[in-house]
């Protein structure tokens, strides 16, 4: 086995499990925005579909600008609980992506220092993202929905459009790449996951857990690491090449889980019925 996939699959351990100890331990400096809707979620299906065809249209530097600002917002989620300090937490945020862009310009974006970087900072986007869906109230139906749409979407941009590999092979030559990935000056051994798969398979246990209790949530944390395993591990066993939508795997492993849990525990818990049955350390939900 390559070790590229050893490094992945560490990046992509290290960003679930610390986004399930995020949500225990710090609370995310989220915006009055209200609970998460089912509305809510179309609207972002809507805007992630939309995503890729902007990416192929726009100038590379609006791309990259784009990207740098929803990092920076996603990583300041993330890094103002651990560091305690707003100003701390915006310098180490703008510090990692001006090394990014600087590796990505200099050096080109297959190199071991700027893939460093780069998954780093998508470890610490992921983390904040999907705990300020988490604990803005999103639903375990809404996170579900949203999985069944982008694993039809997956599949046919994938498959049938290539929408998804003209955007990776346009992005692979920019800054901010969205993918965690290691090995890509050789091809032979290059692998790598996309940020949107990433995103479902994080915050997925997180609304379980929420949703149905702690065994339902590690049982989605457990299935959603083991996804990507085995399917990095099928393509660095056998060297192939292609693109596989992994939404494929992990949205029908999403929906079986909720429906299951749905019928076992009749309905989801609200947010204070979670806490109640799980006290929180004071400082989870303190802003809440």
């Amino acid at each position: 086995m390559p070790h590229s996939y050893y490094v992945v699959m560490a990046f992509v351990a290290a960003t679930a499990l610390l986004s399930w100890g995020f949500y225990r331990r710090a609370a995310a400096d989220r915006p009055p925005i209200g609970v998460v809707t089912l509305r809510d979620v179309a609207i972002l299906l809507i805007v992630l579909v939309l995503l890729p065809y902007l990416y192929l249209n726009l100038p590379v530097a609006a791309v990259t600008t784009v990207l740098a600002l929803g990092v920076l917002t996603a990583m300041y989620v993330t890094l103002e609980p651990a560091l305690r300090r707003a100003w701390l937490a915006w310098t180490t945020g703008v510090g990692l992506v001006a090394a990014d862009i600087t590796l990505g310009v200099s050096q080109g974006v297959t190199g071991a220092p700027f893939l460093v970087i780069n998954n780093i900072i998508m470890v610490i986007t992921i983390v904040g993202a999907t705990n300020l869906w988490a604990q803005s109230g999103m639903r375990a139906r809404d996170v579900t929905v949203l999985a069944a749409g982008l694993t039809v979407y997956d599949v046919i941009a994938t498959q049938w459009l290539s929408v998804m590999t003209d955007v990776m092979q346009r992005l692979s030559t920019a800054p901010l790449v969205p993918i965690v990935a290691w090995g890509l000056a050789d091809e032979r051994t290059a692998l790598r996951i996309g940020l949107g798969d990433l995103l479902l398979l994080t915050v997925f246990p997180l609304v379980m857990r929420k949703a149905f209790g702690r065994t339902a949530g590690v049982v989605a944390l457990a299935i959603g690491l083991a996804t990507p395993a085995v399917i990095l591990g099928v393509l660095a066993a056998t060297g192939a090449t292609v693109p596989v939508p992994a939404m494929a795997f992990l949205g029908p492993s999403m929906v079986a889980q909720y429906l299951w849990w749905r019928r076992t525990r009749t309905r989801e818990r609200t947010t204070r019925e979670y806490l109640l049955a799980e006290p929180a350390p004071q400082r989870l939900w303190q802003r809440a």
